[in-house]
């Protein structure tokens, strides 16, 4: 049996090589990307322990969307608050931003 010679450069690779095959698969969307950038700067940022909580529910948010839990990423965005969509906004976190207003009810 001869197999192929697979020469693999730069970013995500879902399966390679000879009968490869992957599942459930996903990238980071947009909104996760929004996620990743958000949680880093709070946990920067965070001084409070109200404002501690609130990077951790954005740090949860980012792990549930990229497990597709988009439910439980929701919650735990409304759950960061205002100080987060503040965050947000001022980085032009749109998708993140949105999101977080709407499950303020604001």
């Amino acid at each position: 049996m001869t197999m192929g010679t697979y020469n693999i450069h730069g970013g995500t690779q879902a399966a390679v090589g000879d009968n490869a095959h992957a599942e459930n698969f996903t990238q980071n969307s947009p909104a996760t990307k929004e996620l990743i950038s958000l949680s880093a700067e709070l946990k920067t940022r965070a001084k409070t322990p109200e404002e501690l909580s609130a990077a951790q529910n954005v740090a949860d948010a980012e792990r549930a969307a990229n497990s597709g839990d988009t439910q439980t990423a929701l919650q735990k965005l409304g759950a960061a608050g205002t100080w987060a969509l503040q965050v947000a906004t001022e980085l032009g976190k749109d998708i993140v931003a949105k999101a977080i207003t709407k499950q303020l009810g604001l």
